[in-house]
């Protein structure tokens, strides 16, 4: 692993972004503005088997609306753990971070979606649904995935070359891209930014990893601790108390709103339940939204002594369990669109990112260990045990330590995935990493369209972004590279 050479770029490797912005294992849809064109690109289905000539279509989305002819510059997102269904960037009128960076250089913006979700399957049924069967995953990694993304760069790189203009004075460098690649991605495609750019700083003239989850964690404890920490009370307090009664009512079998509100089967494992509550009800801090948590009717019920069974259940409504009933992620191997399998699989074999209950100050239940994370892997893999995945991927990757210095790490203190991301700007020394808190910026809210209501140190944070990639961006192109 070795530094970019900011003086001279070494040759382009013709080796074979977030339309999500995902909590890692469950996703939330990004709004999207702006004109988007729907494309497909063939891709390998094994990058590293020369004697594995399959391929399947790969999605992908355009955004033009920047676009100047002889343009230099393209942004690639990464796609992440779920489907995509337009580009960023947004409009000239009303654009994002990446539009703006775009409508400095008239520059392309892309957005590839992930193997093995959405329509972006290399594998499918007769029956036209797709097949994530445990066989077939094993071609789902992070590693095959970043080949998927140089494939793509190569081949866009060759079409969108001003060279192909017959009035273009512009000549290629041999063994050089044609345009200048910015690479971005938000959370788990956060971290693959800062992970290809670390392989391949060749390729890349800047990136943006917002909320990038470089570091793969085995386990986080302090994930439930810290969440409770950002609302504080009595907001915290409702919740702590709602997730406990929860708990003693299931494990008791004393009430069956639960089950009949919330469509659960009687027989489900009460583990799943236990796990379901939890992951949603962290929803709302993780992503900033702290608003739909503490002014709804679960504070109310809790600071007037009311039902606060009812009021839990009224919030959890707006989620499904079916993406948590183990036994129906085991047995569903053929599906259209539910990613979860997918990511269980990426979290089993590569990143775990296990949030264990901790001793104190639990949002969860305590059965909800390490222990149970890892015999969910066996229960829903054919009895996958890897064991301690993250060894083998920062041994890789280089966890905390990732060499990339050209890239933009963008973190927010609400926001528990901080911890396994970089925020340690080194007391000043390091340009390119942003780490702030401020109420409700949560989970990679940069890559948001900006709002008239945003705070201040989020609207600075932007600002410290675009200058940061125009800098690298532009510093490249006036070397004649």
């Amino acid at each position: 692993m070795h530094m970019a050479n900011k003086s001279k770029k070494p040759q382009f490797m013709l080796l074979t972004l977030c339309t999500l912005v995902v909590t890692l294992g469950r996703f939330v849809q990004r709004e999207r503005i702006g004109p988007s064109t729907q494309l497909f690109i063939e891709n390998r289905v094994d990058h590293f088997n020369p004697f594995n000539q399959e391929v399947f279509r790969q999605r992908y989305y355009h955004n033009s609306e920047f676009v100047r002819n002889g343009t230099r510059v393209a942004i690639l997102e990464i796609g992440g753990e779920g489907e995509i269904n337009s580009a960023p960037g947004g409009t000239k009128t009303n654009p994002d971070i990446l539009g703006r960076i775009a409508d400095n250089y008239g520059a392309h913006i892309f957005i590839l979606e992930h193997r093995f979700y959405g329509v972006s399957h290399p594998f499918q049924h007769a029956s036209e649904k797709y097949d994530v069967g445990t066989d077939k995953l094993r071609y789902l990694s992070s590693r095959q995935a970043q080949s998927d993304l140089l494939h793509f760069i190569s081949v866009m790189d060759d079409m969108l070359c001003p060279e192909n203009n017959r009035n273009s004075t512009f000549k290629r460098i041999e063994g050089r891209t044609c345009l200048q690649w910015v690479i971005v991605g938000g959370s788990y495609p956060g971290a693959v930014t800062g992970w290809i750019y670390q392989r391949h700083p060749s390729l890349f003239a800047a990136g943006l990893s917002s909320s990038g989850v470089v570091n793969a964690r085995y386990e986080i404890p302090e994930f439930d601790t810290h969440t409770l920490m950002v609302p504080g009370a009595p907001c915290s307090d409702a919740l702590y108390q709602a997730q406990h009664e929860a708990t003693r009512q299931i494990e008791a079998g004393e009430n069956n709103i639960i089950y009949e509100r919330l469509s659960i089967r009687t027989d489900a494992d009460k583990s799943d339940i236990h796990y379901f509550i939890a992951d949603t009800m962290l929803m709302c801090f993780q992503y900033g939204k702290s608003k739909a948590c503490c002014d709804t009717r679960l504070s109310k019920a809790w600071q007037e002594h009311g039902d606060i069974m009812g009021a839990l259940v009224d919030y959890l409504s707006t989620s499904s369990f079916d993406s948590y009933d183990s036994a129906n992620l085991a047995s569903d191997t053929a599906r259209h669109s539910d990613a979860f399998r997918q990511w269980w699989w990426q979290t089993c074999t590569e990143v775990a990112y296990y949030q264990p209950a901790p001793l104190m100050n639990s949002l969860r239940s305590e059965k909800i260990t390490t222990q149970w994370h890892l015999d969910m892997c066996k229960k829903i893999f054919d009895g996958l045990d890897m064991g301690d995945p993250t060894l083998d991927t920062n041994e890789f990757y280089g966890g905390e330590s990732v060499k990339a210095d050209d890239v933009f790490f963008s973190n927010f203190w609400q926001d528990p995935w901080h911890m396994c991301s970089i925020t340690d700007d080194m007391g000043g020394q390091r340009d390119n990493v942003g780490f702030i808190s401020c109420k409700d910026c949560g989970h990679c809210v940069d890559l948001h369209t900006p709002q008239e209501t945003d705070l201040k140190e989020l609207v600075e944070l932007r600002d410290r972004i675009y200058s940061f990639i125009v800098g690298r961006v532009d510093s490249i192109l006036s070397r004649g590279e």
